[in-house]
């Protein structure tokens, strides 16, 4: 699921894996966890996990502020 249109409701924590290895564990044993992805263009194929965190913590405060 892309970040801009998914739901992120108030109480939300995010997970970040390791950007070769993902995440140090199976996420199917936990199933209210979803995958986002962040769209990319150009020839960019990955973004590094603390860009990437950066970004997604920015959109959770961004629609937290808005009036």
């Amino acid at each position: 699921e892309e970040l801009a249109p998914a739901e992120l409701p108030t109480k939300s924590a995010f997970i970040f894996g390791h950007e070769e290895f993902g995440l140090s564990f199976d996420p199917a044993g936990y199933p209210d966890i979803r995958g986002l992805t962040i769209p990319q263009f150009g020839q960019i194929e990955s973004l590094n996990v603390s860009v990437a965190a950066s970004i997604v913590m920015y959109e959770y405060i961004r629609r937290r502020s808005r009036g």
